[in-house]
């Protein structure tokens, strides 16, 4: 019997060359963008939610995104874009914009509040369009990068052990929760001074306060990364540094 026929192939075959999808957050100037985009390797695709945020970047392509019909446009495009740019990272700056702009745009203006409905809709709406982007990117072979804030802790904490990550994505829970589970990497950006020298860097995994997560089969990680890049992370996440 040929197994191919029932979908059977190796675990390296099908992850060969298998894109990585980023979710990075954390607070403003903690260097996000910047780490999305560096990198010798690295050319970008940028796709700017009212974020005005390109300026961190200085090589790669960006489009000012300014309604949800100009986003779907880029998503429906990005084939034709691939051959014309050669980009290999994709990043969405930042989804938490991004889930504004679909919450306004279909409520076209009314100015009623919000129902839980709407958001249902608006969460239901930007799954899909996660689930279409890291389709697109494994058929394309692009690296994905959801960009977002951090949410403030809130409870987890009892005689002085925090019992679950109490900072996670800032996003309503049932786009937060699908994120956590959808992406290859969860990266939390943070700046720390050492020395009187500010270090940046983010975690990617065993942290007790921020939610992190890093998908691998390396067992000696190394969950803080110093002036991280996406090659950084990735040849961790192989096992290659």
């Amino acid at each position: 019997m040929n197994h191919s026929n029932l979908g059977i192939v190796s675990v390296q075959q099908k992850n060969k060359n298998k894109p990585t999808t980023f979710m990075l957050y954390g607070k403003p100037g903690t260097g996000k963008t910047t780490l999305a985009t560096a990198g010798d390797k690295v050319i970008p695709l940028i796709l700017d939610i009212h974020e005005d945020g390109t300026e961190v970047a200085d090589k790669g392509f960006v489009v000012d995104i300014q309604c949800t019909e100009h986003f779907e446009a880029i998503l429906g495009q990005l084939q034709a874009v691939k051959v014309d740019t050669h980009f290999n990272v994709l990043v969405i700056d930042t989804l938490s914009k991004l889930q504004h702009m679909v919450l306004n745009d279909m409520l076209g203006g009314n100015i009623r509040k919000a129902t839980f409905n709407d958001h249902g809709a608006v969460a239901a709406k930007i799954i899909s369009y996660i689930t279409f982007i890291k389709q697109v990117a494994k058929e394309l072979k692009f690296h994905v990068v959801f960009i977002g804030h951090e949410r403030d802790a809130k409870g987890g904490f009892g005689d002085g052990i925090i019992m679950n990550p109490g900072v996670s994505i800032d996003l309503q829970e049932k786009l937060q929760k699908h994120i956590e589970g959808a992406v290859d990497v969860i990266g939390h950006t943070r700046i720390t001074v050492r020395d009187g020298v500010p270090i940046y860097s983010v975690k990617i995994g065993g942290d007790p306060l921020f939610t992190s997560k890093a998908r691998t089969k390396n067992r000696n990680i190394n969950y803080e990364i110093i002036n991280p890049t996406l090659e950084k992370i990735i040849k961790e996440l192989k096992g290659e540094q």
